[in-house]
């Protein structure tokens, strides 16, 4: 578990492998063990800590708050996250400089063509609340989509518009639908409130927000 007292110590650490290797070292794992329990080799925890291999947002999401104990400590969850999103490129910030929250992924290649599409679908956006793409599968609609999602950021950055986030939430694999708020919590870093449905504290905490 993590040591309470390890606070002083990460305020300032401003690179995810620094931070990584603090959180490692405080609940005594070597970077074999802690490989081990997140799935990477040794030299791939290494290479992380020092700075020499991106991190990999999935699973630092997922696998290391587990290995490191961060599950009472969702503030130190989310510093990892966030370096690691800094690292890779993709935290955007707002004028004043605060952090523009999102969780997309990071595209490897360069979107060609669609520019009209696109262009039409953000003037969509600008009146009204929800968009929806349809189609038959494999004409690029996700990809479109996430396009359209990370040029948002960059505007959001200027403006008072999604200053509170744009966030992709996957529903493909909940066969449940009592569970998409739930999935939506999860995703944008919320928490059910205490003796309130799921679906109330949903509500409560993004009927305000601009996302």
């Amino acid at each position: 578990m993590i040591d309470s007292h390890i606070d002083e110590d990460t305020r300032n650490i401003a690179t995810f492998g620094n931070l990584l290797r603090r959180l490692r070292r405080s609940i005594g794992l070597t970077q074999q063990q802690f490989g081990a329990a997140v799935g990477y080799s040794r030299a791939h925890i290494a290479r992380l800590e020092n700075g020499q291999r991106l991190p990999e947002m999935d699973a630092v999401k997922i696998r290391f708050p587990q290995a490191l104990g961060l599950k009472s400590r969702p503030d130190l969850a989310t510093q990892l996250i966030a370096l690691a999103e800094a690292a890779n490129g993709l935290t955007v910030y707002t004028e004043d400089g605060q952090r523009l929250p999102n969780n997309l992924p990071c595209s490897i290649t360069r979107f060609f063509g669609h520019e009209r599409s696109l262009a039409h679908l953000m003037r969509l956006l600008e009146s009204n609340r929800l968009v929806t793409l349809t189609g038959t599968g494999g004409t690029g609609k996700t990809r479109l989509a996430l396009e359209l999602a990370n040029r948002l950021t960059l505007t959001a950055g200027k403006s008072e518009r999604f200053v509170d986030g744009i966030w992709l939430i996957e529903l493909a694999h909940v066969t449940d639908p009592d569970l998409v708020p739930l999935r939506v919590l999860s995703t944008m870093g919320l928490h059910k409130q205490r003796d309130a449905p799921i679906r109330d504290s949903l509500i409560a905490q993004v009927h305000e927000k601009s996302c």
